[in-house]
């Protein structure tokens, strides 16, 4: 499975990390080329993990991650209401992939609700981190 990565920021690379150790393809995109450093080096080098440096909100970079090939988008960016017009401008550039494929990780429910309403599958990490530190404490 080949999964576009948006965002090189912490949950960037630990997506791009564990999905390379499964047997997946990534293809991970930062505008700040210092945010690989990040990464296994030996997942780079061997080219298990493929870094571009460009800006994943770029309709051109867009256009040549050809994204028709890949099987998922995520996008990471730490930044809720980019990480939504970037899934936007996926899914406009691509209109034969099914907007589900499109991932967006945001930090509020308001956007997540949002973003799904629009087709894309949203994950809401503040709520995530809060189950599992419940889970943790056992409430």
């Amino acid at each position: 499975m080949t999964i576009i990565i948006i965002g090189a920021g912490l949950v960037g690379c630990q997506i791009a990390k564990e999905v390379s150790e499964r047997g997946h393809t990534p293809v991970l995109v930062d505008k700040d080329e210092k945010s690989f450093e990040k990464l296994p080096d030996h997942l780079v080098n061997n080219d298990l993990i493929t870094t571009v440096q460009g800006d994943g909100n770029d309709s051109q970079l867009i256009k040549a991650l050809n994204t028709n090939e890949s099987d998922t988008v995520i996008t990471a960016t730490g930044n809720d209401t980019l990480n939504g017009m970037i899934a936007q401008k996926f899914n406009i550039l691509f209109k034969s992939k099914n907007s589900k494929n499109i991932k967006v990780i945001v930090r509020g429910d308001h956007l997540a609700d949002l973003y799904e309403s629009l087709g894309f599958s949203a994950v809401n990490k503040t709520e995530k981190i809060t189950q599992l530190a419940l889970e943790l404490l056992k409430i």
